[in-house]
């Protein structure tokens, strides 16, 4: 509440300094004999300025996410021209329809076009900088809330407890799978810590990180819990998005794993040369919910992290049976 208030109070300044500051900076023209008073000419610069706000939010909140962010450049390009045409429209509008404004200008409507074209411009860089600010500052308030959800998830007593139980028992038997176990953990906290912080980093990593995650699952489940892991494609020079991937897996560790019945999971990496194909498939047991868990930052907080870092390049569905669920996604990594 406190954050969109002080916005509020930000954008009602911004308006009044963009308003009132030509009228106090600028000289004042001459209205016949007389210097036209200030009054007057605020209440010209408010007349102009209202078309110019209506622009400002139109291209912040319509123009830039609906059309330029999902590149569809020639729409985006077609609003802001009638936009601009719409503007200068009105401005000619009040010229010819209120006598004082010729008086003003000396009957030169090119000088209040130029004037209104002046300020049409800088109305759009600044709604242009204003989103591309509130794009960055989501950015990175997504990219921090999913580190720390994640360094949470991963470093929560519940997970160090099930792994490090699991290779305690390795340990007793003289496993040797406990050394490759405790290596395992150990890449996997390096990786959340150092490499989770990113914004991109190698394909590679990343699938790394998944078989090492798999692999420390697989010493809590029976052999009721099959897990097939296909990798197709060349992994190098591929970069993607850190900790993307792994909260499809989780999800299906958290809801598709039973103790009694057949639990198998399929999970699919297809990779060409721009476009990344992920999918996970597993039975459903119990309540299989979308919701953030103990286990993982949630599928939630995942599409809006893809949101952000592939806007409008990617395409994530899910289709859901009553035995199976199934996600898919797809990067376009251009």
């Amino acid at each position: 509440m406190k954050g969109r208030l002080y916005t509020m109070v930000m954008h009602v300044i911004g308006w009044v300094i963009f308003i009132t500051l030509p009228a106090m900076m600028l000289p004042r023209p001459q209205m016949g004999p007389m210097e036209i008073p200030v009054s007057l000419l605020l209440l010209l610069l408010s007349l102009t300025a209202l078309p110019l706000i209506a622009f400002f939010y139109a291209n912040l909140l319509v123009f830039l996410p609906r059309f330029y962010l999902q590149r569809r450049y020639g729409y985006y390009g077609l609003a802001v021209v009638v936009c601009v045409d719409a503007i200068l429209g009105f401005s000619a509008l009040l010229y010819f329809n209120l006598p004082w404004i010729q008086d003003l200008f000396h009957g030169r409507l090119n000088i209040i076009l130029l004037g209104t074209g002046y300020r049409t411009m800088v109305v759009l860089i600044f709604s242009f900088g204003l989103f591309v600010y509130q794009r960055w500052r989501l950015a990175e308030d997504a990219k921090a809330q999913a580190e720390l959800s994640y360094l949470k998830a991963q470093i929560n007593p519940h997970f160090l407890f099930n792994t490090l139980n699991s290779i305690y028992y390795l340990a007793l038997q003289q496993s040797e799978r406990a050394p490759s176990a405790v290596e395992k953990l150990s890449a996997i906290m390096r990786y959340v810590i150092d490499e989770g912080k990113q914004n991109r980093v190698p394909l590679e990593r990343e699938v790394s990180y998944l078989h090492d995650y798999i692999a420390l699952q697989k010493l809590r489940f029976t052999d009721n819990v099959q897990i097939d892991l296909q990798v197709t494609g060349d992994l190098v020079g591929k970069e993607i998005a850190p900790l993307i991937l792994v909260s499809f897996v989780e999800n299906a560790f958290k809801h598709g794993i039973s103790m009694e019945a057949n639990s198998p999971i399929h999970i699919a990496l297809a990779v060409s040369s721009d476009h990344i194909r992920f999918t996970v498939r597993n039975h459903k047991f119990g309540s299989f919910a979308d919701t953030a868990a103990e286990s993982g930052i949630g599928l939630e907080n995942t599409r809006r992290r893809l949101e952000i870092a592939y806007p409008g390049r990617h395409h994530l569905a899910i289709v859901e049976n009553p035995e199976e669920y199934t996600v898919t996604l797809e990067i376009n990594n251009r």
